[in-house]
């Protein structure tokens, strides 16, 4: 990971990056000369220099969707924690160090010791080693990692779901947690994510009430939309045993996918509203399809 010393813990660097900063700011004083502590400057620059990694976008071969585990979704979303760590950690938490320390010591060295009371210069050198520690490492050291759009935040909304007392304290339900797999030459990977509600007493033409996450990206930021699909085959005749009801908020849509019959539920939308559900919106567009898979009555039990 760093060009120089790779095996040095975190902390003894930052101490020793630390202890360099201060030499050099030292020297760059007493003398009243830049060049004078630029060794040590460059010796830190030099210890914090970075390989640069970037884990390219990959396209898999075909994607097929798989029932898992709940720990599955757990690894998936420990995973993609560790892609963001990886995107965060580098140069910036290590230059805003930099900063500070050599903004501190233009100001209070000079306040406490007459040899350093030249103010001017020491906020020339306090910049000047900042300017060689930004250049330096900003360059190098770049760090990109590609992960699934938006997986942790379905992963999360996922493992949220699974865990709610309404879902695990139901035994008319098994919550069936599910994987978009990617497959490439070189092994596999999750691409998405889903569940699914299975009732325990369904007739078998009756599938269950799948909740799905999309995803709506305003200004960089990602907000989730959450809706339930309720599939059942073409002979269970879902949309004639459905009898419409008033939803607050919520629109139900009929629809044909493939070889089964589906009932949409998601929150209503405007041009500008509407399209981010949170958490309590998402169990009540939940509750909502529970109730309107157990309303079917006779035509949904065996």
């Amino acid at each position: 990971m760093y060009l120089v010393l790779d095996k040095l813990s975190l902390r003894l660097r930052g101490a020793v990056s630390v202890i360099l900063i201060v030499m050099g700011y030292l020297f760059q004083l007493t003398t009243t000369n830049i060049l004078a502590g630029l060794p040590f400057i460059v010796a830190c620059l030099v210890l914090n220099l970075m390989r640069g990694v970037s884990v390219k976008r990959i396209r898999p071969k075909d994607l097929k969707w798989q029932v898992v585990t709940p720990d599955r979704i757990d690894q998936v979303l420990t995973q993609c924690e560790r892609i963001k760590k990886f995107r965060s950690h580098g140069t910036i938490p290590a230059l805003v160090l930099f900063v500070i320390i050599a903004v501190f010591l233009s100001v209070i060295i000079p306040s406490y010791i007459r040899i350093f009371a030249r103010l001017p210069f020491a906020l020339i050198a306090a910049v000047a080693n900042a300017a060689i520690l930004f250049v330096g490492l900003a360059l190098t050291g770049r760090r990109s990692a590609w992960m699934p759009p938006a997986l942790d935040i379905k992963a999360k909304i996922v493992k949220r779901i699974l865990e709610s007392p309404f879902i695990k304290n139901d035994p008319s339900i098994q919550a069936l947690p599910y994987l978009e797999i990617g497959e490439t030459a070189n092994g596999s990977f999750p691409n998405d994510t889903r569940l699914l509600l299975k009732f325990k007493d369904a007739a078998k033409e009756f599938i269950g009430v799948q909740g799905q996450i999309s995803i709506n990206s305003v200004k960089s930021r990602d907000y989730p939309y959450f809706y339930i699909v309720i599939i059942a085959r073409p002979e269970f005749n879902l949309h004639e045993k459905y009898e419409k009801q008033a939803l607050e908020n919520i629109v139900v849509e009929r629809k044909k996918s493939g070889d089964v019959e589906v009932l949409v539920m998601r929150q209503k939308t405007t041009k500008t509203s509407g399209y981010h559900t949170n958490p309590a919106v998402q169990d009540y567009i939940l509750k909502c399809g529970i109730a309107a898979a157990k309303s079917l009555g006779s035509h949904y039990l065996k």
